[in-house]
């Protein structure tokens, strides 16, 4: 029976949230805990809805064993009461989360860096704009950090 559910939300769902979503996949499974978990991922918008995880993102992923198909999708008003905790990217995911979050939810909004505590707080950049290997390695690297405090921390 599922115990925790955690909704990894960026901009378009095709780079960062579907990383951080595969990476809590990925190391819950290895731990033996991944039935105790409901792990997704959207987008505050919806421009990329139906589109596959970006190439950078998979590359990077690949590169660290983990294999991932993903449909990228939008965030729903049902999403907030389906999901304990939902993780935004930066502070502007924040923002469009708290504006769209329905009255009575259950949801509880935070940065994904709130969960690593060697970057507490800060931005995890969309690696889009720069669209380099350093730029998604970085996302890697905080999303990994974060996902392992998260597991840790939600036993």
């Amino acid at each position: 029976m599922t115990k925790h559910s955690v909704l990894f939300v960026c901009l378009g769902n095709i780079c960062r949230s579907p990383m951080g979503e595969a990476i809590l996949h990925d190391l819950a499974t290895k731990q033996g805990v991944r039935d105790n978990w409901l792990i997704d991922s959207a987008g505050t918008g919806g421009h990329e809805a139906g589109s596959r995880i970006y190439s950078g993102a998979q590359r990077v992923l690949k590169k660290y064993g983990i294999n991932y198909e993903h449909i990228a999708r939008q965030i729903t008003p049902q999403d907030f009461d389906k999901f304990d905790l939902i993780l935004g990217f930066d502070v502007d995911n924040i923002r469009n989360l708290e504006r769209i979050k329905p009255k009575n939810s259950k949801a509880e909004i935070k940065l994904v860096n709130f969960f690593n505590e060697k970057r507490k707080n800060k931005n995890i950049e969309d690696p889009w704009y720069p669209d380099t290997n350093q730029a998604f390695e970085a996302v890697y690297t905080d999303c990994l950090e974060a996902c392992k405090t998260l597991l840790n921390e939600y036993k």
